[in-house]
């Protein structure tokens, strides 16, 4: 093989890298057959209510609307119409069920207009006491979200069960480890931003989409089920996703919206969110609480796991059902248990629903599976890598769930990472507050998704008669470089290179039979589609040139070469019967015969057509002195069959380390009365790069039966391993099992006073009688304080439309900036935070006094007496350029934003910007908002992340700013 296993750009870099690639929003651009509407969705302000009525009357006569709809407009149609858990609607009808759900939504001329005719729909709700957390929706009279049927208030679905043996596992064990893991609710976060263009064609009955998806036939057939259309009649059409690690893996609201009001309106309509909208309203990775005890032997081998599994599902079924059954497959084929068992609910809660991600469940339960098997490890006084090795499945087995594994590298990929990190000599050569952690796990490669037409997969090759070569595939690549690997596939059969193949994703007209990539399939599907089509077209080729040169044939370089002469595959396949249209096209159906798919019985099922496996080693070091964690090195080997773009397995495994790792360190979605208060990047703590080490990958390959060229998928198992790699190391380094993520600092920290026998520290206010009178009113939030200042306190607009700019004055010096600075003024410098208050509706200046050209406030000065008088107007970066600044700044300097940010933020920015209290910033009616009457949610809600040096008062937040800290201590 010349293409199969070599290491190829994207075949789509230089677009990307170039701005040529089309986004979605990147469509408007092109022609339109009329100019676009916009789009715009009334949501919920409340976790649970029963909807009294709703009056679109002032929407739809305010100025530009053109539709306004509601549930109404859907009839009875359901999202997974027709499946036992189906339960959302597009649009909210009688009750509402999470804060952000979608009651109505507008379409008008402009985004603005939209936006302001969206907030004149009327809605009268009857309140009800919302359970946004599992303890409250399990709790005695809590508020029933919907009729279930599993037996028990707010539980969706409850699944119980054994595989293999499980008795003679608890009467043979020798060694029993216990622990209760929590998993937090984690956003996917893809570089852009969710959105999509609907167009309806009123002549040809077809409507159009380009849309944010990583499923287009998918959103075909559901858009077309709410449209009561045919699926032909709706059409995908190819544009670039800018990633989606699962969010995106199932027809999502936008999609359904635009539709309908582009079928209503006869014009191109645009629906698109912000990165708010993403976080806030958008499917998540479930939170998992899992209480579980692992099992050995005498002779130490992994006899198996018992767990209890409660899983937070939101207020939607969406995924949760799939996600539950595939968390509870790896527990009984990573190792060769006697059995496993499992008590699993999936728990409603007045929340976002939970959707999927990457790694579908298995990270949550790996998290504890692993971490058990390293007690059991130290239980047996064995190594931790020693004893996964002992256990280790080496393949050609199936496992409890009824799963066949054709080949398992496991091993390999322990003694990989093993040499790797350095194991043996830094575990004999301890470094204080130092150590390593394994884990290891196991992964499918594609997944029925409940669908018994999900094992097969369709191509279709065009070869022109100028000898260019195009395949159409139903699929879609947003980063995980399938259209590559399609390319090396056919190149590899036809005798070309990847460069010269054209690769056609998407449309739904235009590709045949394909759902998509999700479950680990794009690789496994796709490359055993686009193989099987290449060959046969490979065989027609060589068939057609061996009948008019007589001799055997070969193709290389876009010639059929043999012992008589050569041909130009152009040349070959005019010559067909077949040839039309000015090409020659062929068409193939994959259908793989180990994918099962029982209804009756979904959690004991093939599922998958092969399995990977991995291993991920990790040192650490932990500060004792401010408990932060720091990765020192990251390996990761695994199992993949055969590479079919090795630099695209090893950007995968990359990718999934690194989110997997963001669980670990800080991600989490912060959820507090039913109301996410972290939903921007501001606020959500994802690593950036200087966060992090180089992840070091390994490619271990070798033989297996099931997959194209032997390759495995690897998209998905690098997130799984990087919690319990991490948990596992860090008891090797201070000897504390943490169980609970994220391991921020404050966490960290407490441990240490456990572990130390300290008692939690404690502000000494008896001390400091300034602050006496915030301390009382302090203590009595707990007590009820809170509760009667949110009910009953002052209440602002939460998040206003932002208003225009006025003016923009550009004084040039530091007395002219004074002169200009009035009321409805606000000084700009960099921007960066500005911005960013006017979205979120804390600014509401017409006028802006910019900093720019006022040259006496920028730079950096020494004065005589060696003091430095630094311009409020200096950027960052100057600040860090110049030697003049003590070096404590300038290190601190480089901690912030980016170096992008860092070029037009400012220092008078970053000492005067607006607190960064997540609660303050997104909306909630707090004492910094709304005044003395209302409360603090900080003082009892979770605010993480923002610890400084300065002293709060009534409000909790302290200054943001970086720079002010390290002033105060110089």
């Amino acid at each position: 093989m010349t293409q199969i296993g070599a290491r190829w750009w994207p075949v789509d870099w230089r677009d990307k890298t170039s701005g040529v690639s089309r986004f979605t929003l990147d469509q408007l651009a092109g022609e339109m057959d009329s100019p676009p509407l916009w789009a715009a969705i009334h949501r919920s302000p409340h976790a649970l209510a029963d909807v009294v009525s709703i009056d679109v009357s002032r929407a739809v006569a305010a100025p530009g609307v053109h539709a306004v709809i509601t549930a109404a407009d859907f009839g009875e149609h359901m999202y997974f119409a027709g499946l036992p858990f189906s339960d959302r609607r597009p649009l909210a009808r009688d009750r509402v069920r999470f804060i952000g759900e979608e009651i109505a939504v507008v379409a008008a001329e402009t985004p603005r207009a939209a936006r302001q005719a969206a907030r004149l729909i009327d809605v009268r709700y009857r309140v009800r006491a919302a359970p946004t957390t599992v303890d409250q929706a399990l709790a005695p009279g809590a508020e029933s979200l919907h009729e279930r049927h599993a037996g028990s208030r707010n539980v969706s679905v409850r699944s119980r069960g054994t595989h293999g043996d499980f008795d003679a596992v608890r009467t043979s064990a020798l060694s029993e480890a216990s622990g209760t893991f929590r998993y937090p609710r984690v956003a996917q976060l893809p570089m852009e931003p969710s959105a999509s263009i609907a167009s309806w064609d009123a002549e040809t009955k077809r409507l159009q989409l380009w849309t944010t998806t990583q499923v287009p036939r998918i959103v075909s057939e559901v858009v077309a089920n709410f449209l009561d259309l045919n699926p032909d009649q709706v059409i995908c059409r190819e544009t670039a996703v800018g990633g989606a690690f699962g969010s995106r893996s199932r027809t999502c609201e936008y999609e359904v919206l635009a539709s309908m009001l582009s079928l209503r309106c006869g014009r191109p309509v645009v629906l698109a969110y912000t990165r708010e909208d993403d976080i806030a309203t958008l499917r998540s990775r479930h939170g998992f609480t899992t209480a579980m005890t692992g099992y050995a032997s005498e002779d130490g081998r992994i006899l198996g796991f018992d767990s209890t599994i409660t899983m937070e599902n939101g207020a939607y079924n969406l995924t949760g059902p799939f996600v539950m059954d595939v968390a509870l497959h790896g527990l009984g084929g990573l190792y060769q248990p006697v059995g496993v068992r499992w008590d699993s609910s999936l728990v409603d809660t007045s929340t976002v629903p939970g959707g999927q991600m990457r790694g579908l469940g298995y990270p949550q339960v790996a998290m504890a599976s692993e971490v058990l098997v390293d007690q059991l490890a130290e239980l047996q006084g064995v190594d931790p890598i020693e004893f996964r090795l002992r256990n280790a499945n080496r393949g050609g087995q199936k496992t409890l769930g009824g799963g066949v594994i054709g080949s398992s590298e496991l091993p390999a990929c322990l003694e990989a990472v093993r040499e790797s990190i350095g194991w043996a000599a830094k575990r004999s050569d301890r470094t204080p507050n130092r150590g390593l952690g394994v884990a290891a796990g196991i992964h499918g490669s594609g997944d029925n998704g409940g669908r018994p037409d999900a094992n097969r997969s369709a191509a279709a090759i065009d070869v022109f008669a100028d000898g260019r070569v195009q395949v159409r595939f139903g699929s879609i690549d947003f980063g995980t470089h399938q259209a590559t690997a399609i390319a090396q596939i056919v190149a590899e059969e036809l005798g070309l290179r990847p460069e010269d193949v054209r690769v056609a994703l998407a449309d739904t007209a235009a590709s045949p039979f394909e759902l998509g990539q999700w479950a680990s399939r794009g690789t496994y599907f796709a490359g055993h589609a686009v193989r099987l089509t290449a060959s046969e077209m490979a065989k027609r080729i060589r068939t057609l040139a061996e009948a008019k040169l007589g001799a055997a044939v070969t193709l290389s370089d876009g010639w059929a070469r043999s012992v008589n002469g050569d041909l130009t595959i152009a040349e070959v396949i005019t010559a067909s019967e077949d040839f039309c249209d000015g090409k020659l096209t062929h068409e193939s159906t994959y259908v793989d015969h180990i994918i099962s798919f029982d209804p009756e019985n979904p959690v004991l099922n093939d599922v998958t057509g092969t399995f990977s496996f991995a291993a991920h080693a990790v040192e650490v070091e932990v500060d004792p002195a401010t408990g932060k964690i720091t990765i020192l090195d990251y390996v990761a080997a695994h199992d993949i069959g055969k590479a079919i773009n090795p630099s695209a397995c090893e950007g995968q495994i990359i990718g999934g380390a690194v989110m997997g790792l963001g669980a670990v360190l800080g991600e989490e979605i912060i959820v507090v009365g039913g109301r996410v208060v972290n939903p921007t990047y501001l606020n959500y703590a994802m690593p950036r790069a200087s966060d992090l080490p180089q992840v070091r990958p390994i490619l271990i390959e070798g033989e297996t039966d099931n997959g194209p060229y032997g390759a495995k998928s690897v998209g998905e198992l690098p997130t799984c391993l990087a919690a319990p790699a991490v948990l596992n190391a860090i008891y090797d380094a201070i000897g504390i099992r943490f169980d609970s993520l994220p391991l921020t600092p404050d966490k960290v920290l407490a441990g240490l006073r456990i572990r130390d026998g300290k008692p939690p520290r404690r502000l000494k206010i008896w001390r400091r009688p300034s602050r006496w009178q915030i301390a009382l009113v302090r203590s009595a939030y707990p007590l009820g304080l809170q509760a009667i200042l949110q009910r009953f306190g002052h209440k602002v607009a939460n998040l206003t439309e932002p208003v225009e700019i006025a003016e923009v004055l550009a004084p040039t010096s530091a007395n002219d900036v004074l002169d200009a600075l009035q009321s409805d003024t606000a000084v700009l410098g960099g921007g960066t935070d500005l911005h960013l208050q006017r979205r979120q509706g804390i600014s509401q200046h017409t006028r802006l006094v910019s900093l720019r050209l006022a040259h006496d406030l920028a730079g950096v000065a020494e004065e005589s007496a060696g003091d430095v008088r630094i311009g409020a107007a200096t950027t960052l970066q100057e600040l860090i350029d110049d030697p003049a600044v003590p070096k404590l700044l300038r290190d601190a300097a480089v901690t912030i934003a980016s170096a992008q940010v860092r070029e037009v933020a400012t220092i008078g920015g970053n000492l005067l910007q607006a607190k960064r209290c997540w609660f303050f910033r997104n909306g909630f009616d707090c004492y910094k908002r709304a005044g003395a009457t209302a409360p603090c949610f900080a003082v009892t809600g979770d605010h993480r992340f923002h610890h400084a040096a300065m002293e709060a008062h009534r409000c909790q937040a302290t200054t943001p700013s970086d720079l002010g800290t390290v002033l105060v201590a110089l």
